[in-house]
């Protein structure tokens, strides 16, 4: 082979050479590409995925605010969750961790009454995916009108008399001290007729509409304004089927000392009756057919130190009480007896739903010598209240009568916290 031989064929060598790493730097920024490129991707990818679990989370949290709304679970002493109640701005807190870095805090906000007692809460929920990323949404619920927004209501008509009155108090600020100052929040009203007599008080509003008449003695008093040009409410009977198959039944007179003397409980016939014993009513929700209580000696001790206490009363004609016993046309039938409950005096703690009928008549009876606690909602039935004492709390019936001289305390915290009557309902859902 020659000298030109030979230098050909090395400048062949070096162009292929430069052939080749000019073909393997243009693969490596092809595959550097696809690396930024995949990885842009991946990353969106994974962006995306944790904006929507910071929005599944905030969701997760307005789920469990109207839960808790919707179950009138709005008071700091209840266990459901990991809650604060602040006093002063009537807001509850609510923060939980849902793992897989996601969270929520969710505020339920204070009640905002409409002029036909109807309510809205505004629930704020921030959820959290990451240690950065978060994402607010609200939701405005409404309930048209709210049961517990008066101390007293009733649709055929309302009677006060033997000298009692009906004022206020806001138990998540103080204790019941008195006749407060004005402005006066125990307002009174009625679809029908209002008549005070006996020297009786109120401090606050009475209204009835216009077919109403507002009628008082000459030593009875209304502090706040009258008139006869209300808007007809309506309130419908709470809804009992819920707790009648799921209930907390189970613990009446299930802890020793719970129950002792004479009293009788059937958990087929769901008749609790107190006639000279002694009963504790524990934290939870109950189904029966009659709570009854008769007897000087007889006590009934409300215990919510883990939640509040819910007792929801069928009605007399349908099934289960209708079918099981004879129909109880009394379903909350006390006619002696002493109530026992925590000094704190916060009514949000025992509520009372009684279903009624529409047909068949039935009676509310509280008449006692001791304080009672709590509200009492019976849209369908009679309420007949004969007390020499105080009562804490909030009255809703169809037709309502006061005496014995017994006081009427509105506690505000019931407003906007009761569980049966109208329904809470979403009428909103913004990001923000």
């Amino acid at each position: 082979m020659n000298t030109v031989q030979r230098l050909r064929e090395n400048g062949e060598e070096g162009v292929s050479l430069v052939s080749a790493l000019l073909i393997l730097g243009v693969l490596s920024l092809v595959a550097v590409a696809s690396v930024a490129s995949s990885d842009r991707i991946l990353s969106g990818n994974l962006r995306s995925r944790t904006r929507a679990g910071a929005i599944h989370a905030a969701d997760a949290g307005i789920e469990y605010a109207k839960y808790r709304l919707r179950r009138g679970l709005l008071t700091s002493t209840d266990p459901s969750g990991p809650c604060a109640y602040e006093a002063g701005t009537g807001t509850l807190t609510c923060n939980q961790s849902l793992g897989n870095s996601q969270s929520y805090s969710v505020v339920i906000g204070p009640a905002q009454f409409g002029a036909d007692s109807s309510v809205t809460r505004v629930l704020t929920s921030t959820g959290s995916s990451g240690p950065r990323l978060k994402r607010k949404v609200q939701v405005t619920m409404y309930k048209q009108p709210d049961p517990f927004r008066l101390p007293l209501f009733a649709d055929a008509s309302i009677s006060i008399n033997g000298g009692g009155q009906i004022d206020w108090y806001d138990s998540r600020e103080r204790p019941y001290a008195g006749t407060p100052s004005p402005p006066h929040f125990g307002d009174v009203r009625s679809n029908g007729n209002i008549t005070l007599s006996g020297g009786s008080r109120i401090y606050g509003s009475a209204t009835t509409t216009a077919t109403g008449v507002i009628s008082r003695c000459n030593n009875c008093q209304i502090f706040g304004t009258t008139s006869n040009g209300g808007a007809r409410l309506s309130f419908p009977p709470p809804d009992v089927s819920r707790v009648e198959t799921a209930n907390d039944n189970a613990r009446i007179c299930s802890t020793a000392g719970d129950c002792s003397g004479s009293y009788s409980w059937s958990p087929v016939t769901k008749v609790l009756s107190v006639s000279g014993g002694s009963v504790r009513l524990r934290s939870g929700t109950y189904s029966l057919c009659q709570l009854a209580m008769s007897g000087g000696q007889s006590v009934i001790t409300l215990d919510p130190s883990s939640g509040p206490i819910r007792i929801f009363i069928s009605g007399p004609t349908t099934a289960p009480c209708g079918t099981l016993i004879t129909p109880q046309l009394d379903p909350l039938n006390i006619t002696g007896g002493t109530w026992r409950y925590p000094a704190a005096q916060s009514a949000p703690e025992f509520q009372t739903y009684v279903r009624g009928d529409s047909v068949v008549p039935t009676r509310v009876t509280l008449r006692s010598g001791s304080n009672y606690l709590g509200v009492v909602y019976a849209p369908l039935s009679d309420v007949a209240i004969q007390a020499s004492a105080d009562l804490f709390g909030s009255f809703n019936g169809k037709s309502l009568s006061l005496g014995g001289n017994g006081s009427i305390h509105f506690d505000k915290a019931v407003a906007g916290s009761g569980a049966g009557g109208n329904p809470w309902l979403q009428t909103l859902w913004i990001e923000v």
